[in-house]
């Protein structure tokens, strides 16, 4: 994959680096960036997501990156909290049920998003405080400073 566009530094290199570090498989990762405050992005560096095909199977993780507004710092400490959710995702803390069905004669995927069992619409997310209190939130917040310090030289 190529150096998606934006990016100040060597992105293909700090994301090799920090799939060593979380045990994830680098060819399984999307990387994307977003320049918009787009609705559901706003006030966010990153997301993360999953990419399946039509029979409901798992083909890629998608970590987008906001580049528009963000410095370098903000942008690999983004990278390396997007890339702990794609650990929980790898080692089944994040679980999809996927399910497939037609609408007239297409086919359709709708799924529902699990944390350790429990159902991720169970949790009230009503404001930051709440957003940052979410367990697959508390962990990724808890590591992506360390994981990502290992790359200040890009920014300092």
């Amino acid at each position: 994959m190529g150096k998606p566009r934006y990016f100040r530094f060597d992105v293909e290199k700090v994301l090799a680096e920090l799939c060593q570090d979380l045990n994830i498989p680098r060819k399984m990762i999307r990387l994307s960036t977003y320049t918009s405050s787009k609705l559901r992005l706003r006030n966010r560096l990153g997301s993360c997501g999953i990419n399946v095909n039509h029979q409901g199977e798992l083909t890629s993780y998608e970590v987008r990156i906001r580049v528009k507004g963000s410095s370098i710092e903000d942008q690999i400490e983004a990278l390396a909290h997007e890339l702990v959710h794609v650990q929980q995702y790898y080692r089944g803390d994040f679980t999809i049920k996927i399910k497939l069905h037609k609408v007239g004669n297409k086919e359709r995927i709708s799924y529902s998003e699990y944390w350790q069992g429990k159902n991720i619409r169970d949790w009230v997310c009503n404001s930051w405080k709440q957003y940052k209190a979410l367990p697959w939130e508390v962990e990724a917040f808890a590591r992506e400073d360390l994981l990502a310090s290992k790359f200040s030289h890009i920014w300092n």
